[in-house]
């Protein structure tokens, strides 16, 4: 098994398989590039582990710090927490793709994805999996 550790990884977010090259990309929210299979062990409120398998040469990778990267995060003065940024940035109704996110909120686009996955699964959010883009839920 191959392991990505989010703690050494730079940039936007997107890393290389470490078997074939193929750029993964938390943006994907298609799973185009890779699908998941797994989310392993939450303790402390961190997941530890996620095991994904890339969709071109099938290699299971765990991607493994994100406890780590969640606090660098925190360490970070911020005057609200990501979710409600982010949902007052969408309340102006344009659908806002991860990238646009992260450029708005000067956050790196992990620490955002993690944050869409939070929303789009309490029902705050939804995402047009064609355009990459989330917009408030009718109900939210």
């Amino acid at each position: 098994m191959l392991e990505i550790d989010l703690t050494k990884t730079d940039g936007l977010g997107d890393f290389p398989c470490p078997h074939c090259g193929t750029i993964i990309s938390p943006d994907d929210m298609s799973e185009e590039s890779y699908r998941i299979l797994e989310a392993r062990s939450v303790r402390r409120g961190f997941l530890d582990e996620i095991l994904i398998q890339c969709n071109t040469c099938k290699s299971i990778i765990s991607i493994v710090g994100f406890e780590e990267v969640e606090k660098r995060e925190k360490a970070k003065p911020s005057k609200r927490k990501t979710e409600n940024q982010i949902l007052k940035l969408l309340e102006d109704g344009i659908p806002l793709t991860l990238t646009e996110i992260a450029e708005a909120l000067n956050k790196e686009p992990k620490v955002i994805f993690r944050s869409l996955r939070k929303l789009f699964d309490k029902g705050r959010i939804i995402s047009d999996p064609k355009t990459r883009s989330y917009m408030l839920a009718e109900d939210a």
